[in-house]
């Protein structure tokens, strides 16, 4: 990510749900980027697959899954988002 995005706040104008998918060891991006993207956008959510490079690839069934599922929480009211996340959709 561009600092300069963090400095004039551009992340924080980012209204839609953000879903930000990647591994903790990014050798190609740095995984600090995804966390930043995720906890800065107002609605984002991350998820960091455990020894796994960039995109998570290594995870693609699991985090297609999660996707999904997550997809379907954004769009269907009756989703049930907190046994997917354990907390509540903001």
């Amino acid at each position: 990510m561009h600092p300069a995005s963090v400095a004039n706040g551009l992340w924080r104008r980012i209204e839609i749900p953000l879903l930000v998918i990647n591994g903790d060891r990014d050798t190609l991006l740095g995984t600090k980027d995804s966390v930043l993207l995720a906890t800065r956008a107002p609605r984002g959510l991350l998820k960091l697959y455990e020894d796994d490079d960039h995109c998570a690839m290594g995870h693609c069934r699991e985090w297609l899954d999660l996707t999904f599922a997550w997809l379907r929480s954004q769009f269907s009211p009756q989703f049930e988002y907190r046994a997917l996340f354990g907390r509540p959709l903001d």
